[in-house]
This record gives structure tokens, C-alpha cells and sequence, in this order.
């Protein structure tokens, strides 16, 4: 009687089922340590560009956005600035409703 032997890939756990249990915790918190640091370096660039956008133009062009922290001075005129700009809502407002509806998943069963 001949045996049939399973192949190797039956024999490996499906990937991501579980996590492994021989990682010793001092890995494990180094791994988290480098994810978390690349997470926040990723994410630095975003937070300052919102950041300076509620700065002043004369403190935008003098300081660095870090610097808010000791000195805080926020303000809406810049999005107002924009806003409020010749034009602005002839080349913002076409189609805003359309995007916002198609952007908007529709209900199950409502969709007709």
C-alpha cells in the first residue's frame, strides 16, 4: 500500500491567521516601537501643512510651523481669503452636489 504524502503548502497556516507565539515580547514591542515612529513621520508632514493653514501669512513666511506651540496665533482669513476670491465659487461650486451624492454610499435595497 502506497501512502500519499499532503503537499507542503497544505501544511502552512493561512497567512495572517495567526500571530506567532515564539516572537518574544521584547521583538514585539520594538516592532510596535518602529511602527508607531513611522506612523507619526508620516503623518508629520500633513499636520504641519494644517497647521499653517490657520497661521498668519507674516507668521507663515517668519516662522516655522512647530513654533505654534510656544506662540499660538491661529485665524480663518486665509480660507476666507480663498473664499472669498473673484471667481472661487464659479470654479468650486459646478457638480458639488453630484460629487456629494455619488460620494455617499447609497442604502441597501435603495439603490433603484
Amino acid at each position: 500500500m502506497t501512502t500519499i504524502d499532503a503537499p507542503a503548502s497544505a501544511t502552512r497556516a493561512p497567512l495572517g491567521a495567526t500571530r506567532n507565539p515564539e516572537l518574544p515580547s521584547v521583538a514585539r514591542l520594538a516592532l510596535h516601537a518602529v511602527i508607531i515612529v513611522v506612523v507619526v513621520l508620516w503623518l508629520l508632514p500633513s499636520v504641519g501643512v494644517l497647521i499653517t493653514s490657520f497661521r498668519p501669512p507674516t507668521d507663515i513666511s517668519s516662522s516655522g510651523w512647530w513654533t505654534v506651540l510656544e506662540h499660538p496665533n491661529f485665524t480663518l482669513d486665509n480660507y476666507q481669503t480663498v473664499i472669498n476670491a473673484p471667481g472661487f465659487w464659479r470654479i468650486a461650486h459646478p457638480g458639488w452636489r453630484e460629487s456629494i451624492c455619488e460620494s455617499i454610499p447609497r442604502r441597501r435595497g435603495h439603490d433603484q
